[in-house]
């Protein structure tokens, strides 16, 4: 792991450079040297980034149910589309078919663009720790 991937996989997580040394059990200045390449990260850091990474594709993969809060009121996401969708003429029901069928394929897509990058994450540490 470089300091590029450092950086990518920080703001991949959403974390500040403070948050991120803090995850990592170091000062800001610390986390800084690592992240402009003037510190080698040791292997026990790179087991932790790892570990913030599953961490935050496992809570990802748990949030099966998306809500919507407006003016107070709690919806279920997935209840609302199907009354909608029930409440529609069934000529309106093809584009609206035709668009999920299309953000499911983006979503897979994206989810095997997401383990190639840590198939190639993983390929560079290893490569890393072999020199």
């Amino acid at each position: 792991m470089n300091n590029l991937n450092l950086k990518e996989i920080r703001k991949k997580l959403r974390f500040t450079q403070a948050k991120m040394a803090e995850e990592l059990g170091l000062s800001l200045r610390g986390y800084q040297n690592w992240e402009q390449g003037d510190r080698k990260i040791p292997k026990t850091a790179i087991e932790t980034v790892n570990r913030l990474l599953d961490n935050n594709k496992k809570s990802y993969k748990n949030t099966q149910t998306a809500y919507y809060e407006k003016a107070g009121v709690k919806f279920d996401l997935n209840d609302a589309i199907k009354l909608i969708f029930d409440n529609i003429k069934e000529a309106e029901k093809m584009p609206l078919m035709q668009m999920y069928k299309e953000t499911i394929e983006q979503r897979a897509i994206m989810e095997e663009r997401e383990q190639m990058y840590q198939k190639m994450l993983k390929s560079k540490q290893k490569d890393e720790t072999q020199d």
